[in-house]
């Protein structure tokens, strides 16, 4: 499920998450980062490794919510099937792999 993580390191992530237990699984990750005056940017976070997956301990986890459609949708259309929800404008999301 596509979800938004916050990290104890304060970094802001939105990836295809999957609840392992005591460790979370992060299928195409990307952090979250505000760039004025352009707004809100998606920037891959882990660009150098070869996984496909990472994996990240839930001690390293602040909290894991739902995202804001605009959000979820701008992410979907890169990485999931491109359905957008309805009513929405993701194309205002700049997405940097």
């Amino acid at each position: 499920m596509i979800k938004y993580l916050k990290l104890i390191s304060g970094e802001e992530v939105v990836s295809d998450v999957t609840d392992n237990g005591t460790t979370y699984s992060l299928k195409n990750p990307v952090k979250l980062v505000l760039m004025p005056p352009h707004g809100l940017s998606m920037i891959g976070l882990c660009n150098f490794i070869k996984a496909e997956t990472l994996t990240l301990k839930k001690e390293h986890v602040m909290y894991v919510e739902e995202l804001e459609e605009q959000v979820y949708n701008a992410y979907n259309q890169q990485f999931g099937s491109g359905i957008v929800l309805a009513g929405t404008n993701p194309s205002s999301i700049k997405l940097h792999p």
